[in-house]
Formats: C-alpha cells, structure tokens, sequence
C-alpha cells in the first residue's frame, strides 16, 4: 500500500482501494477502472458455448467496468481490452469483440484499443484471461462515506444474480 500511495501528487481525487481511480486533469477530472471477468468465464463458456458465452463475457467486460465509474458519478469515454488465452481462435475472438462493442455502444463508449495475447506456456488449453479498462470523466465525485448522512434513504437495487465476483466460490 506504502508504495502506491508513494506514487499519489496532489491531482489525485480517489483514496486507495476505490472501485474508480479518480484524478483531476487541468480543469477535468478523469475515473477509470480496470477488471476482468475471472472465472466466470468458465462457467459461462460451459453453460452457453463458446460463440454466445464470448459474446456475453464481452458484454459483461464493459459493463462491470462501467459501473465501478458509475458508482463514483463517473461517465464513460473510451474503454481497452484484453484477450488472453493459450491457442487464438478468430471466431471466439470476434464473438467476444462484438459482446464489447454492443455494450459499449449502449452506454456511449469508445472501443479504443485492445489486446490479443496468445500464450501456451502461460494459459492452459481453453483457458482465457479477459480483462478491461474503462476511462470516463466526472462533474462531481460521489463519496458515500462522507456523502451519505444519519436519516438518509439509500435505496438498493436487488441483483439479478452473479455477475463478476465470487465466481470461484460458487463454482
């Protein structure tokens, strides 16, 4: 943590371990957030097949991404990617990239840039390492530690089940 925190100047907004790294740039301020899918993909690839489950992974790479920038009042601007895994397949790749783009057309986003990494000697056979990076701008920056006081009403919205984490558990 010491380390990280050595690297903070002063145009740094966010507090160590935020969903959203946030950072005044001029008179802009700047969020992003980097995440990955994980072991979601394992099942997902299983129940849903490679094409559709690709596609969907894809779709849910932007979108995870773009609610840890949301939670932090945060607005999308461009997102990367990455594709990692041990044999390419153009098929499974551009499933994945059309998943991508859908979502990132859905909530007014840039696809950028992205990555394609083919690694035997790093990923098992049908293995993948799907990973995104969201970057956003934001008018105000919402924290509720400080922001959310006694006698408030905070609502939550009921999930309509896993999403990213604890993919490993459930398995």
């Amino acid at each position: 943590k010491q380390d990280i925190l050595s690297t903070y100047n002063g145009d740094v907004l966010s507090d160590f371990g935020d969903f959203a790294g946030i950072m005044r740039f001029g008179d802009k301020t700047l969020i992003t957030s980097t995440d990955g899918v994980g072991t979601k993909s394992i099942m997902v690839l299983d129940y849903y097949g490679y094409e559709k489950g690709f596609e969907m992974l894809g779709n849910d790479l932007v979108i995870l991404n773009a609610n840890d920038i949301l939670v932090k009042m945060g607005h999308p601007l461009f997102f990367l990617d990455y594709f990692g895994c041990h044999k390419l397949n153009a098929t499974h790749l551009k499933c994945f990239v059309k998943g991508i783009t859908n979502a990132c057309k859905s909530i007014k986003c840039s696809l950028i840039k992205g990555e394609t990494a083919q690694m035997p000697d790093i990923y098992h056979e049908n293995t993948f390492d799907l990973v995104g990076t969201i970057v956003g701008y934001c008018d105000g920056v919402l924290n509720g530690k400080e922001m959310i006081q006694e006698g408030d009403i905070v609502i939550g919205l009921p999930s309509n089940g896993p999403h990213t984490n604890g993919f490993s558990l459930i398995r």
